[in-house]
């Protein structure tokens, strides 16, 4: 007898994405007008909540790097090319953040036959 665990599945990656887009979510007592004097830039230019550049695709279509980041501290940074999660980064036991994905430095490591879906977000591989 077969199982059918896509249900199952299904049901616990959309937990997931919940829960790491209410971590992403503001603090309801923040000042949307307040600025923000901790801002961080990454070594290609992505400050918080910013963009950069991710490189040229083969086809030439050029892309970019979003960054997200929260109070507490956890920054995201996906690439424009099929929401491809590129660096995360997150607080380990000493409470230093650390980046936990194995990402490419631009877009032309992504575009490879054996690792097209390294960082995907979306579709039937994420």
């Amino acid at each position: 007898m077969q199982t059918n665990l896509f249900p199952a599945l299904k049901y616990s990656a959309v937990v997931a994405v919940m829960f790491f887009m209410n971590a992403c979510l503001p603090d309801q007592n923040d000042d949307p007008g307040s600025s923000d004097s901790d801002t961080t830039t990454s070594e290609n230019g992505a400050e918080n909540g910013g963009t950069a550049d991710f490189g040229t695709t083969k086809a030439g279509e050029s892309t970019e790097i979003h960054t997200l980041k929260n109070k507490n501290g956890l920054i995201a940074k996906v690439a424009t090319y099929g929401a491809t999660l590129v660096e995360l980064h997150i607080p380990d036991k000493a409470g230093s953040f650390v980046d936990v994905l194995n990402g490419f430095d631009d877009v032309s490591g992504y575009e490879g036959d054996d690792n097209q879906y390294f960082g995907c977000t979306t579709g039937r591989v994420c």
